[in-house]
């Protein structure tokens, strides 16, 4: 689960890896694709863990967090990679 909150973290804001010696910058992906794929990976770590009802609930998930995050609260956050 702790792999899952870093991983949206880094991708919701981007990574700059120049800070650690690696000329590489890893850019903003948004929370569209942040939400998803943390999701996903956090799911992963289920036991009961199943593709296609995974990538439903992603999914499901996603929209959730646009419409409460996006539209509901009004928070300016990116959808997508700029």
């Amino acid at each position: 689960m702790l792999a899952g909150i870093l991983l949206f973290a880094g991708m919701i804001r981007g990574v700059d890896l120049r800070m650690i010696g690696i000329p590489f910058t890893i850019p903003s992906l948004g929370l569209v694709l942040s939400t998803f794929a943390a999701f996903l990976l956090s799911i992963m770590g289920s036991s009961e863990f199943r593709w296609g009802e995974s990538v439903a609930a992603a999914a499901v998930m996603t929209a959730f967090c646009v419409a409460l995050f996006v539209y509901l609260l009004q928070l300016p956050f990116q959808l997508w990679p700029m």
